[in-house]
């Protein structure tokens, strides 16, 4: 009952906006293996074994007050570290001047280094690979580094120029074959927020529930099971009324026990749209049932309420011609 208490009280958790949410399914040790192995290819060959989250008593209070982003090391194989930072970007519109802030981040971190004796004075500087992972409604469009916001300069003076550049992550513009693998979580995470139908979300929670099975996931599917509803309910997919679910098994449970209610619902009111649009035309009863399937008690009640709305609507007035 305890466990079952605090994994509702994790739950609640994801109902905040998309960067804590990503922050949340991030900070699970094999969500960010495999989002290193298939989505961010430029850190090279890594000792995946040593990936471990960067503790936040060695970060300084600049980057702790930054509560979205994230910060990992591996090791490479030639066992030194290499800093993973994590930046997530949900605004409607992507940033002009990321480049900056991720070379502000960047510099600050590294200084952090040294302050909290993880690095000693006379030591190399580690690899840190920015990442920006972004999922707004616009396209990624900002300049990737400093030097595509640098005027052009001879190249003796080149080399006093800030050099900083990161990699960005544009959940929207993934290609659709790379979503295709179905045992990669970060990929389940993404199809999610693409999917636009009853069918796929089913198929979805499906591969999550097969790649998650175990009590190794249960916080995981707890993360994606919320997440998933919160979706659905935000295109309109499932009813707002429904409770709250703790388990991705138990959302797929509730799918297969209403998905047909779901589907009968959206078929019908499909059928009714287009008997609207077929009542605009001006077609006639017995023409409408034909083609919509719906019963004549239906097409008569459409019928009644778009003249009582619009009683001169005509095939002309909508400019379309009044055939099937």
């Amino acid at each position: 009952r305890r466990h079952k208490a605090l994994l509702r009280r994790k739950a609640r958790r994801v109902r905040t906006p998309y960067d804590a949410i990503y922050k949340l399914a991030f900070s699970f040790l094999d969500m960010m293996a495999e989002l290193l192995r298939e989505y961010i290819p430029v850190t090279g060959p890594l000792r995946y074994e040593t990936l471990e989250r960067f503790p936040d008593t060695f970060i300084n209070r600049e980057l702790r007050e930054r509560r979205e982003d994230l910060i990992w090391r591996v090791q490479s194989c030639h066992s030194e570290w290499c800093y993973i930072y994590i930046v997530t970007e949900f605004q409607s519109r992507n940033d002009p001047l990321m480049a900056i802030r991720i070379a502000e981040y960047v510099s600050v971190f590294l200084h952090g280094l040294y302050r909290s004796a993880v690095l000693k004075l006379g030591d190399k500087l580690p690899l840190v690979v920015p990442v920006v992972l972004h999922n707004g409604l616009d396209t990624w469009t900002a300049p990737r580094s400093l030097a595509e916001m640098e005027i052009p300069v001879p190249e003796p003076l080149h080399r006093f120029q800030p050099q900083q550049a990161y990699f960005l992550l544009d959940v929207k513009t993934i290609p659709q074959d790379k979503l295709a693998n179905k045992r990669c979580q970060p990929t389940l995470l993404f199809r999610m927020e693409r999917m636009r139908n009853i069918d796929e979300l089913q198929e979805i929670v499906h591969d999550a529930n097969v790649r998650m099975d175990g009590p190794q996931y249960q916080e995981l599917r707890t993360l994606f099971a919320q997440w998933v509803m919160h979706l659905a309910k935000r295109v309109g997919m499932v009813d707002e009324k429904l409770p709250e679910i703790i388990d991705l098994k138990e959302f797929s449970t509730m799918i297969e026990t209403t998905c047909l209610h779901w589907k009968d619902h959206y078929i019908e009111q499909g059928k009714k749209e287009v008997a609207r649009n077929l009542v605009g035309m001006n077609l006639d009863e017995d023409q409408i049932i034909r083609a919509t399937g719906l019963s004549r008690e239906d097409v008569q009640r459409l019928m009644a309420a778009a003249h009582a709305t619009s009683p001169n609507i005509t095939a002309e007035s909508v400019g379309v011609s009044p055939v099937l």
